[in-house]
């Protein structure tokens, strides 16, 4: 029985340490991180860039595109790098008021900024908005 509870106990363990090793994707502590391109002496590579378009529907219906190359990772990088938005940070992130120099004030008038990815309303905010390669992007003038 005590056997059985000993075999039990290391089977159990055996499935943490994989759960474990798994969720920190695989990566061994001990790996070697040193950058090559410091060894070599030669200059490190730029990060990838990537291209997205955001398309601003203003407060008159009209849109603009803006073809955007860049290397950063979320939507409000990628639109602080062209200044095309302004606006202060909140619990939930950047809260846009302002896009390409048209004010939107919901206290003034109900008027605010719409995020979407592709035509799908996005789910959060310009922050946590990963950005893909060829990705749209709306910023939509909207009136409650």
């Amino acid at each position: 029985m005590k056997k059985t509870l000993r075999i039990l106990a290391l089977v159990l363990a055996l499935i943490l340490a994989t759960f474990a090793f798994a969720a920190c994707g695989g990566q061994d502590a001990s790996t070697d991180n040193t950058d090559v391109s410091t060894v070599s002496g030669t200059e490190k590579p730029e990060a990838a860039q990537i291209s997205i378009t955001v398309k601003v529907v203003d407060d008159k219906g009209e849109t603009t595109d803006f073809p955007i190359k860049t290397s950063e990772k979320f939507l409000r990088g990628a639109l602080e790098q062209e200044n095309l938005v302004e606006g202060e940070d909140g619990p939930y992130g950047l809260y846009i008021k302002k896009v390409n120099g048209i004010s939107a004030d919901y206290e003034t008038d109900g008027a605010y900024w719409s995020v979407y990815e592709g035509e799908t309303a996005a789910m959060t905010g310009v922050d946590q908005i990963e950005l893909k390669d060829g990705g749209v992007y709306k910023l939509v003038y909207t009136k409650a």
